[in-house]
């Protein structure tokens, strides 16, 4: 017989599982539109700042913070398809009322009067990233000396004056006539929710989270002012201009240098913005000593995102097949290993077929980036956090000009240091033996 222990466990895991595909299917009907054209960004950001601009930074914080919400929504509504925005707003009339009273229903158990814990901050993390890099969620060295408690946001609920709020929130989204109020209702219900538990036992004097990218974030931000809690955002991840994560309002929002503190105030972000190192661009003295003993000897490919590699649909399948073509021939002399993305490896299945067996393909579970960045002697991408932090480790940075990214390259930093190279599919193999 199965224990109960094993039952668990395979209960566990199916949920998980369910949860997984889930997610996917929600990821598919939001149908974001991913482009690095910043002519087209910026497009975006100015028409919906003409609309809010007299709101966005207006002295009532209620009133700002709001508008702020919807304008960080209306930006992401312009990235996606109109079929998908209408699809999720019919679904979110009816999953939105299922998900409020679920989750207040799980909020009413822990009513009862808890002696809160006095902290310093509460940094929340996403569970399954945090098991697999959870080196991506810094926390900045001005905040090192905090009583700092880490939460894997694995509980939900919302109590009444979440409910109110959100409802509130519908009222203002239909008072600023955008037709789609619900889904915008959904997004911030579900993402209070992930930070409602811990503030039911916990006092802390503010929240650290990795969103810049949520169009929840400000109105996170309205929530917690409530309660005379303050948020800070950490950003995640290297940043281009995007209307993704424009119009957001934090207390403190902590950035890796000033290239992205541009970056967010020319998208109308409002915080105080600091300045901090990020630790993954120095070498540590252990990582230093095995450098001494061991000579990197790989070449190292991140995956590409198949939106950086053409905005043309009908000319992707073509630059994904010289793409592969161009490492498979790469492969023939040098040790390659491909280190594929946590959130993109449906994405790279298309590669797949068309890559070579001689070349290694990691995934992110394997192992952390630190070791597949140290072990290469050459690394090769097209946009990702991964050959930042290389370029700044001191190795030789190739990146591959394509159609999709070539405004990126008038304005990103990464461009100016003096051991990346870009070159095009034509001319890698040149590049890479005058290193």
């Amino acid at each position: 017989m199965i224990s109960d222990y094993k039952v668990k466990i395979i209960n566990f895991l199916s949920v998980t599982i369910i949860l997984k595909k889930i997610k996917k299917i929600q990821e598919l009907l939001l149908g974001y539109r991913y482009n690095y054209d910043r002519l087209k960004n910026e497009c975006i950001v100015n028409k919906v700042h003409l609309k809010f601009k007299k709101k966005i930074d207006h002295e009532n914080e209620e009133t700002r913070l709001i508008a702020r919400t919807i304008a960080h929504y209306e930006s992401h509504l312009e990235l996606r398809p109109l079929s998908s925005i209408i699809f999720f707003e019919i679904l979110s009339y009816f999953l939105f009322p299922a998900f409020i009273l679920f989750h207040f229903f799980k909020f009413l158990p822990s009513r009862r009067a808890y002696i809160k814990k006095q902290i310093g901050g509460i940094k929340c993390v996403f569970p399954e990233r945090w098991k697999i890099n959870n080196e991506l969620f810094i926390t900045p060295d001005l905040l090192k000396e905090e009583n700092i408690k880490t939460y894997p946001m694995t509980n939900s609920s919302l109590n009444f004056t979440d409910i109110v709020n959100i409802f509130i929130l519908i009222l203002k989204v239909i008072k600023y006539r955008n037709p789609y109020p619900i889904q915008l209702a959904l997004k911030c219900a579900m993402d209070i929710s992930k930070v409602r538990p811990v503030l039911n036992k916990n006092a802390p004097r503010f929240i650290l989270v990795y969103w810049e990218f949520s169009c929840s974030l400000s109105f996170l931000t309205y929530i917690l002012h409530r309660q005379n809690i303050k948020l800070y955002n950490v950003m995640h991840g290297d940043k281009h201009f995007y209307a993704k994560h424009a119009f957001f309002e934090v207390d403190k929002c902590f950035c890796w240098n000033n290239y992205y503190i541009k970056l967010f105030r020319n998208v109308h972000a409002r915080s105080e913005f600091v300045r901090f190192e990020n630790p993954a661009f120095r070498i540590t003295s252990d990582e230093a000593k095995w450098l001494e003993k061991n000579k990197p000897d790989k070449i190292g490919i991140v995956a590409p995102h198949t939106s950086t590699l053409s905005d043309n649909p009908n000319e992707l399948s073509k630059y994904i097949i010289k793409f592969s073509q161009a490492l498979n021939n790469l492969a023939l002399e040098n040790n390659l290993i491909i280190r594929t993305h946590p959130h993109y490896n449906d994405d790279f299945k298309v590669f797949l077929q068309y890559l070579s067996k001689d070349i290694t393909i990691e995934k992110p579970s394997e192992r952390k980036a630190r070791f597949f960045i140290l072990e290469s002697r050459i690394i090769i991408g097209t946009v990702s956090s991964i050959l930042l932090e290389a370029a700044h480790l001191n190795k030789n940075v190739i990146t591959i000009d394509t159609p999709a990214i070539e405004t990126v390259q008038n304005y990103h930093y990464i461009y100016n240091l003096p051991n990346v190279h870009n070159t095009n599919l034509n001319s890698l193999y040149e590049t890479i033996y005058s290193l």
